[in-house]
């Protein structure tokens, strides 16, 4: 058959994935009649593939010129989906290991999983099919300008040098994964510090119900319903000039007074709230949660347990918490 168009495509990497890729989409061309060979040729380390239409015996109705630019944007389809699911993973990988290469493999795969997942999720975490398409996108409209114009493709260098905005996407992927793993390292030590603080001290009460107020307001109450004195939380403030945040004081004044036992009464709307996340992995074992009790359906009055003073905590905040 009379060759009409002939593009070569040279590989190192995921050499199996590119030959049935490529079979795969031209079997979509050769189901409209379209006859198209595939050669597979080794060349060092790098696998050439010559894919070429050839002029089918079927009539057609379509013009050469438009069957040419059929074929293109078939390969091209092939070529983009290739890239955005069998090199990323790979690209995501140079890119920590040439830029961060302070982490053991396994810290590697956690960040590596981390980016996959903010790139293909929104805001919110959940799973976006449509943050991948539009990678694919554009990757697909580079590789079809470079094919209008070169007959001839070095797949991995092209990734490396043709594909620049979409390897910085990726890197700013890997660049927030390291932060924010790094945040989580950071706030795992801190609880695990203060978790020793607590077990390493005799307890002050034996239960406190913490009842959690409008806008994150919190009261202490001990096991005779009594409010906990201020006497047992001085030790943990000083004044200061600048007012802090009410989840701060409820972490260090439970710190202080390391009970034996800690009941939380909160509405679920609340439940995330950051203190609260620190004081369950703080106070693992020790903990429980209540929505039902006659503390939980009490008027909730913004009083805190410290009579409104302006005070801070010795406790950091990290902005991170882990997901449980």
């Amino acid at each position: 058959m009379q060759v009409m168009e002939e593009i070569r495509i040279a590989t190192v990497d995921n050499v199996d994935r590119v030959r049935d890729r490529l079979s795969f989409e031209f079997g979509f061309l050769a189901q409209q009649g379209f006859a198209v060979a595939v050669d597979e040729k080794r060349q060092g380390e790098q696998t050439l593939f010559t894919c070429r239409l050839q002029r089918s015996d079927a009539k057609s109705a379509a013009k050469p010129a438009d069957l040419k630019v059929m074929f293109r944007h078939f390969l091209a389809n092939a070529l983009s989906d290739l890239i955005v699911n069998d090199w990323e993973r790979s690209i995501l990988t140079q890119l920590l290991r040439s830029q961060y290469d302070s982490f053991n493999l396994g810290e590697q795969r956690v960040i590596l999983s981390s980016a996959s997942r903010s790139l293909d999720c929104r805001t919110n975490g959940r799973p976006d099919l449509f943050r991948k398409i539009e990678r694919k996108g554009r990757v697909l409209r580079l590789v079809l300008e470079y094919l209008a114009s070169q007959q001839e493709m070095n797949l991995d260098g092209f990734i490396t040098f043709r594909l620049r905005d979409y390897r910085d996407q990726l890197s700013d992927a890997v660049g927030q994964a390291v932060d924010d793993f790094l945040m989580e390292k950071e706030y795992l030590e801190f609880v695990n510090l203060l978790r020793y603080f607590v077990e390493s001290q005799e307890p002050k009460l034996k239960l406190v119900h913490v009842i959690i107020q409008p806008k994150g307001a919190f009261k202490l109450i001990d096991d005779k319903g009594a409010t906990v004195n201020n006497e047992y939380l001085a030790e943990s403030f000083i004044e200061v000039d600048t007012e802090v945040n009410s989840e701060d004081l409820l972490v260090s004044a439970l710190i202080t007074i390391a009970p034996e036992r800690v009941i939380l009464h909160c509405p679920a709307e609340l439940d995330r709230l950051e203190a609260l996340d620190t004081i369950r992995n703080v106070f693992e074992g020790r903990i429980t949660t209540c929505r039902s009790c006659h503390l939980c359906k009490e008027d909730r009055r913004a009083v805190t347990a410290v009579d409104r003073k302006v005070i801070r905590t010795t406790a950091p905040r990290t902005g991170k918490r882990p997901t449980h």
